[in-house]
């Protein structure tokens, strides 16, 4: 796999543009690979160029990724300007991660939810989520 700068905007041409739409609300989700089905819930800032390098880390091990874009701006490199408008999100987004963890609803969680249940018959496998965060890996599985 070529090396990325991390530092760059990430175009995200590996990946598939789909605009998802379950329990009436679209958004744009990233999909590329074959395998299992494995969403990649991005944390702040979003998906950034680190969060597409792990995208492609899982998807190159056998999955077939599915990366909606929950906030900010795809393939954007994280900066101060921008990393204090999305931290003014940040008690909303941590809220749904946690939500999510402890198997308990939201609007962000049933829609993930819902994706996982999109996503599983059309790849096969177990369905699964996991968080691209930098402190910590979370997975669940049904």
């Amino acid at each position: 796999m070529p090396e990325t700068d991390l530092n760059q905007r990430d175009s995200l041409a590996d990946f598939e543009r789909r605009d998802v739409m379950l329990q009436g609300k679209t958004k744009l989700t990233f999909v590329a690979g074959s395998g299992p089905a494995v969403i990649v819930m991005t944390e702040m800032p979003g998906i950034s160029p680190e969060v597409a390098r792990f995208a492609r880390f899982v998807r190159d091990a056998g999955f077939t990724v599915w990366m909606p874009n929950l906030f900010g701006d795809p393939g954007r490199p994280p900066t101060i300007p921008r990393g204090l408008l999305t931290m003014a999100r940040a008690a909303c987004v941590s809220r749904e991660f946690k939500a999510f963890a402890a198997n308990e609803s939201s609007p962000v969680t049933q829609w993930l939810r819902a994706l996982a249940a999109h996503a599983h018959p059309i790849c096969g496998g177990k369905a699964s989520a996991r968080s691209a965060c930098a402190s910590r890996a979370t997975s669940r599985s049904r």
